[in-house]
């Protein structure tokens, strides 16, 4: 941000196979200026395994999966640089390693676990967010047909299915909604 000489107090991550709704609210204003994501509960079984893969990367941090976030829509402010830069140097550090663990051996990803035990071990507080702001597993919780989805959700995640189908899934849905989302 600083390298464009954009001027922000606090910035949105989001995956790129995330949608927001054409009317939600100003998440911003959900934050507080704290570190902001939504609880992620849908599989536990892959968050605990994810868990205990990463620990012995983290040995001093005690990780719950009752705290645990979705890092497919993440809200930081300027307080957050100095961790930021801290996760990309942790991820220089050990690319090698994440990797191995993401195809080979964990097999749960290399980032959002990883992120979780770093934001926990630091000094900045999580703020969790409605669930509507990371509408995940949609498949799973029964909203990809009709209006649910709009209805229940205000940033919908397509994850948690089979990765061919991702695509094809979120063009489906955006051929449904984009009107709203033309200006004349």
């Amino acid at each position: 941000m600083e390298a464009n000489e954009i001027e922000y107090d606090q910035v949105a991550l989001v995956d790129v196979d995330t949608m927001v709704h054409w009317n939600c609210p100003n998440f911003f204003e959900e934050t507080n200026n704290k570190f902001s994501a939504v609880r992620d509960i849908i599989n536990i079984g892959w968050i605990q395994q994810s868990i205990d893969g990463y620990q012995d990367m983290f040995p001093n941090v005690n990780l719950d999966w009752t705290n645990y976030f979705n890092c497919g829509f993440v809200v930081m402010s300027k307080e957050h640089k100095d961790w930021c830069k801290s996760v990309t140097d942790f991820y220089y550090k050990n690319d090698d390693e994440l990797r191995r663990r993401q195809h080979e051996t964990v097999k749960k990803g290399s980032d959002q676990t990883p992120i979780n035990y770093m934001i926990t071990e630091s000094q900045h507080k999580i703020n969790l967010m409605n669930e509507r702001f990371n509408h995940s597993h949609l498949h799973l919780r029964g909203v990809l047909q009709d209006d649910l989805l709009w209805k229940t959700g205000w940033v919908w995640h397509f994850n948690g299915f089979e990765k061919t189908q991702r695509n094809q899934i979120m063009k489906q849905v955006w051929d449904m909604i984009k009107d709203n989302y033309e200006t004349e």
